[in-house]
């Protein structure tokens, strides 16, 4: 399978993230005009503005967004270990927001728990 060029790249992430063109421009830190010249291939992004971009979505593949070489998207260990490797999170942190996170799980699986029962109820007499 042949690398996508930067042009398909941006295209790629466009209809990845479901927005348009200057909200991409946003994403990179920079204008839809500069963005309209990398996809037209008349000027290159510089490295700064993909490492913007990068360090703001670790979801994505650093090495997939500058060269085109691998898959977009980072797989989950990755991006909890970048997470941890730039300090936006550490261990503990991490351990209380999938704490918190499962704790809403187990608040909706009880909520729909006690709407089955209730329906079955209203069933039963009706």
């Amino acid at each position: 399978m042949r690398e996508l060029n930067f042009s398909e790249r941006l295209v790629a992430l466009k209809q990845f993230f479901k927005i348009n063109w200057e909200t991409l421009g946003k994403e990179f830190g920079t204008t839809s005009s500069t963005i309209s010249a990398w996809r037209s291939g008349h000027t290159n992004p510089t490295f700064k503005l993909v490492s913007y971009f990068a360090k703001r979505h670790p979801e994505i593949n650093s090495k997939w967004l500058l060269t085109g070489d691998g898959e977009m998207l980072e797989s989950s260990q990755e991006i909890i270990k970048e997470l941890k490797e730039t300090k936006l999170i550490d261990e503990t942190e991490l351990k209380k927001e999938i704490q918190k996170i499962w704790g809403k799980l187990q608040q909706l699986e009880n909520k729909l728990e006690n709407m089955v029962e209730q329906q079955k109820e209203q069933f039963t007499k009706d």
